[in-house]
């Protein structure tokens, strides 16, 4: 967070109070962007002070500008004109400020104006004056983009002092002053980017979905191979055996090993087989009859 101290001329009765600036910009798809602006100050005695600031930007508040701050913050009062495309806020507040404890207020408000989508290629141009002697911290903040997506950031005028990846959003930190003239501190911001289809994200998917394919298609064909074996196991079995005069002859099993049927006899074994697969075939079209009826 950048504080800086306002000119001599704020300060009343021995009181050096110190001001700060931060503001989050977060980009939109509809060519607006939300503005978190975060005003902090302090004094280096306790005291009541009165503070007056005045913010002159480059773009048109859109809808109503909703606050929340300290309960140190009292007689708050907020004004804002727009003409010509350039905005002009006014905050006024009483605080009762004290030596190391900030009392913080947040206003937020949405800009237009500033964010422009030119043939896919989105430009933030942000301009910011206000009357402290330092530049505040600003965050741009970049939404992400969907799956198998990219963004590009062709330009960015100054550079970011810090980029941070976060879970929806690219935030460029910006916390060195940028220009200072007198007491009044001017910001300025170029940002140009853009989203593209990321062909080698789709590929490396597509290689990876493959490769799971080809090593999971098998281990399936195989588990199901087993089952239909171990299913067989624990089902019904026919059994080829000699009767005590040397004929063939057949008997259904159970999986418990109980003899459920028994057949007739056969000169040879081949007949027995076929006897077999005759019962194979009859017995799913068989019907249970009673022999009393």
């Amino acid at each position: 967070m950048t504080i800086a101290l306002v000119h001599s001329s704020s300060a009343q009765e021995g009181i050096l109070v110190a001001h700060g600036d931060h503001f989050e910009l977060v980009c939109e798809d509809n060519e607006l962007i939300s503005i978190t602006h975060t005003i902090l100050e302090t004094a280096n005695i306790t005291q009541n002070v009165t503070s007056l600031v005045t913010y002159s930007m480059r773009g048109t508040i859109e809808g109503e500008i909703k606050t929340e701050g300290d309960p140190e913050i009292k007689q708050l009062d907020i004004r804002s004109t727009s003409k010509d495309g350039d905005t002009t806020l006014i905050v006024s507040f009483s605080a009762a400020l004290a030596p190391l404890k900030f009392a913080k207020l947040k206003l937020f408000y949405k800009l237009s104006g500033v964010l422009r989508n030119e043939n896919g290629t989105v430009r933030l141009r942000y301009t910011f004056n206000t009357d402290a002697r330092f530049p505040p911290e600003i965050v741009v903040k970049l939404r992400k983009p969907l799956q198998f997506g990219k963004l590009i950031v062709e330009n960015t005028v100054p550079s970011p002092n810090v980029f941070i990846e976060e879970s929806h959003y690219y935030s460029l930190v910006y916390r060195v002053p940028l220009l200072t003239l007198g007491n009044t501190s001017m910001t300025s911001i170029d940002i140009s980017y853009r989203n593209e289809t990321d062909f080698d994200a789709i590929i490396s998917w597509a290689i990876l979905a493959l490769c799971g394919w080809i090593i999971v298609a098998p281990l399936s064909i195989l588990a199901d191979r087993k089952f239909r074996l171990g299913r067989a196991k624990k089902g019904y079995s026919f059994e080829v055996f000699k009767d005590k005069e040397g004929k063939f002859r057949f008997r259904l099993k159970a999986a418990n090993g109980e003899i459920v049927a028994s057949s007739e006899s056969y000169g040879t074994k081949r007949d027995c087989l076929r006897g077999i697969e005759s019962v194979r075939t009859g017995v799913a079209n068989a019907i249970a009859k009673d022999a009393f009826d």
